[in-house]
């Protein structure tokens, strides 16, 4: 993909186009796949799994936000360990293992 400044402003002239697309029984996009025409190379993917997985770890979070305040864990100490800006960017495996840890506490 070929990003260019003009006046103040990136374009792109590439074209795309829909290289697969899914829909549910709701008539809703369940899978799209986007693709540069001129390289050939996928730019884009989307499944309903993401958003599955987001709906995951948002419970997870919400789970890991409770015992934090339960245990008084230090947050601060967690985000060092997994080393992360923010308690957002923990991968699913990361916020389990913590809340394993904190549940531990709780016993």
């Amino acid at each position: 993909m070929e990003i260019i400044q003009r006046r103040n402003k990136y374009v792109c002239y590439d074209k795309f186009i829909v290289k697969e697309i899914a829909y549910n029984e709701s008539n809703e996009i369940i899978k799209l796949v986007i693709k540069n025409d001129r390289t050939g190379n996928d730019v884009f993917t989307y499944t309903e799994k993401k958003q599955e997985d987001l709906k995951e770890k948002i419970k997870l979070l919400d789970e890991f936000n409770k015992l934090v305040i339960e245990t008084n864990t230090d947050v601060e100490k967690i985000k060092e360990h997994y080393k992360v800006e923010s308690t957002d960017k923990l991968t699913i495996k990361q916020i389990l293992e913590a809340n394993e840890t904190m549940k531990k506490k709780v016993k």
